[in-house]
């Protein structure tokens, strides 16, 4: 699990915690729903939107009609 949280961006992601709940259950052998909200704790100071602007790429900008 740890591996998996450090290839997580908080900058540009977010995961849904029921999504992530629903694997806990199901992976019943692997505690994920804790290392999870730690790593959610860690990072609930950061606002996706103050990064809006250093995205980059095709879905990032607005298409001219």
């Amino acid at each position: 699990m740890a591996e998996a949280l450090k290839l997580l961006d908080p900058t540009r992601q977010r995961p849904n915690r029921l999504v992530v709940s629903l694997g806990d259950a199901i992976l019943d052998t692997l505690d994920v729903l804790g290392p999870f909200d730690e790593w959610r704790r860690q990072h609930a100071h950061i606002r996706l939107s103050d990064y809006y602007d250093e995205s980059n790429g095709p879905a990032d900008h607005a298409i001219d009609v």
